[in-house]
């Protein structure tokens, strides 16, 4: 299980990021690996910011109003 519930990310990821960097801007494969960690690692960010914003709203919202 732990092996395979990231893969469709991995795939977009891999797909779309990490092969243009390598053989379309010729960027070493170090180097377009962190550039995938580092965009992954803000979308994280980002979504788990996300989420936290709208359901602290939610419970909140729900505290007051009792």
């Amino acid at each position: 299980y732990w092996r395979m519930w990231n893969l469709p990310v991995h795939h977009w990821a891999h797909a779309y990021l990490y092969t243009p960097l390598v053989h379309k801007f010729k960027l070493h494969r170090l180097h377009s690996a962190a550039f995938v960690f580092f965009v992954s690692a803000v979308l994280h960010e980002a979504s788990q910011r996300e989420m936290t914003t709208i359901i602290g709203k939610k419970v909140i919202g729900y505290v007051f109003s009792c």
